[in-house]
């Protein structure tokens, strides 16, 4: 086989090379274990204007005595800078049963690793946030307990992506998002349930070496093409590991 600059190319030196390129899908689940990292703020609350509730048994979204903000912040994620995020959401349990229209916007800190909240009034307001939001708007949440497909937000895929693609992300950091909107969804707070707390669901891919899956080349193509007869992978006995513990994959021709 001959490359697009005209070289004869080994077989087994074309196996190796896209071994080097297959996916690693990685998939992690962080649960908020700290009544620090979920809390409300009120317009007005014990005549505090911006009032921060921390400790709360629930997470009302957004309507309490009046409307507010959710701040949810999860931390210790294992995602490596650059990683490809192809799936994430948020996890809740239901507290109460709440079925009114409900239209939620779910943003996150601009922020690559996220501090602890504070009490201090107008705390979530206050904070700079990415410049894109999630709409969500969650079905009827009718029975107590339950934490399915109904309690899980929007793909906020792409708010993990722009933190995650920032240069001081690293992997281990914190996020937090914050959620605003009309109506009513009543999920439980790490106080009132630890069982039941938010859950950070993130799904991503990196090569095997845990980089950023790099774009092909338009002779990684080529190669990419030739792979699908004349490669293998598994492991055995024919192919040998490399000094970076990688696969020499040898070939079928």
């Amino acid at each position: 086989m001959k490359s697009i600059l005209g070289n004869t190319l080994k077989a087994s030196a074309l196996c190796s090379m896209l071994f080097l390129y297959q996916l690693q899908a990685e998939t992690i689940e962080v649960q908020v274990t700290n009544g620090m990292d979920d809390i409300e703020e009120h317009q007005i609350k014990h005549d505090i204007q911006g009032y921060v509730s921390t400790g709360s048994s629930d997470l009302e979204m957004t309507m309490e005595h009046d409307q507010q903000i959710v701040g949810i912040r999860f931390q210790g994620l294992v995602i490596p800078q650059g990683a490809t995020i192809t799936n994430a959401y948020i996890q809740f349990g239901v507290d109460e049963v709440s079925t009114v229209a409900t239209n939620l916007q779910i943003t996150a800190e601009d922020n690559v690793n996220a501090p602890a909240f504070t009490k201090t009034p107008y705390y979530l307001s206050d904070l700079q946030t990415l410049d894109n939001s999630i709409q969500w708007n969650p079905p009827a949440w009718n029975q107590v307990g339950v934490q399915g497909i109904n309690q899980q937000t929007s793909d906020i895929k792409s708010l993990v992506q722009s933190i995650v693609n920032k240069t001081g992300w690293k992997s281990g950091n914190a996020m937090a998002f914050l959620i605003s909107g009309t109506g009513k969804r009543v999920a439980e707070s790490y106080d009132g349930d630890p069982s039941l707390s938010p859950i950070l669901h993130v799904e991503y891919t990196t090569t095997d070496n845990g980089t950023q899956t790099p774009p092909l080349t338009m002779t990684e193509a080529i190669v990419a093409d030739y792979r699908m007869d004349s490669c293998t992978f598994d492991g055995n006995s024919g192919d040998t590991k490399d000094a970076t513990g990688h696969y020499n994959a040898t070939s079928k021709n």
